[in-house]
């Protein structure tokens, strides 16, 4: 059901609503771009490894006790190989316009990849920025040569992978889940925001934020609904 409403939605604003214009105009360009989709995969291009619980500690088994002694540190191909199976890899795609706030990228034909679809979270990282641009894809299609469009609208901000976890009598058993802090930006006037997994947006929640530190953050709104994840407004818990 909560499928179909969104399709319903999306159809709606598409065929019955008048088309909004951009806030700005998107300048054609012919550059390459390294995507990424899901909220587990995004996480792990910013932060530059796989997902672990913060705070706890790492048991090393005897072959990497052995590996530190011999060469200084463990090696890492097992987590390459898991990496490369868990669907973390980048797919290069075309970068065909971009502006401050959205993006058109495309796929080549016979490229096999990850499935897209409206309102999806998707990381974009054009060959010359050092950081992924968050977006949400806004419409795809597929042209005659059957190369895959999509349009991408940016999150405004430069994101940070995080941890979280709910607190409270009924969440301590809880584990912490990956998640992106989006700076606010007073310029813009957007507020500080938390991309989370579907479904963990409760109003007036408490949630346990680590990066390089603990804090506090209440959800104090939703700003955005995807398929795959919820943008939330967030404010200091008191």
């Amino acid at each position: 059901m909560p499928s179909v409403e969104q399709l319903l939605v999306l159809l709606f604003r598409l065929w019955c609503e008048g088309k909004n214009g951009r806030a700005q105009g998107r300048r054609s360009v012919a550059a390459k771009a390294s995507v990424c989709n899901t909220l587990v995969s995004v996480h792990y291009q910013i932060s530059g490894k796989t997902f672990r619980q913060p705070g706890h500690a790492t048991t090393l088994t005897r072959q990497q006790r052995d590996e530190i002694a011999t060469f200084g540190h463990a090696s890492t191909r097992h987590e390459d190989a898991y990496v490369e199976a868990g669907g973390y890899a980048l797919e290069e795609w075309g970068l065909l316009e971009e502006s401050v706030s959205g993006l058109r990228v495309a796929r080549p034909a016979g490229v096999v990849g990850a499935r897209y679809a409206h309102g999806q979270l998707i990381g974009v990282r054009p060959a010359d920025a050092k950081n992924f641009l968050i977006g949400v894809v806004r419409w795809l299609e597929t042209d005659a040569k059957e190369v895959l469009h999509l349009g991408v609208r940016i999150v405004p901000g430069v994101p940070q992978a995080v941890a979280v976890r709910p607190i409270g009598v009924n969440a301590k058993a809880e584990r912490f889940a990956p998640a992106l802090y989006c700076p606010a930006l007073a310029a813009l006037s957007v507020p500080a925001s938390l991309i989370l997994p579907p479904g963990w947006y409760r109003p007036k929640r408490v949630l346990e934020v680590y990066s390089e530190t603990l804090e506090l953050l209440l959800l104090s709104g939703v700003l955005e609904h995807g398929i795959d994840f919820d943008r939330v407004a967030i404010e200091p818990a008191r």
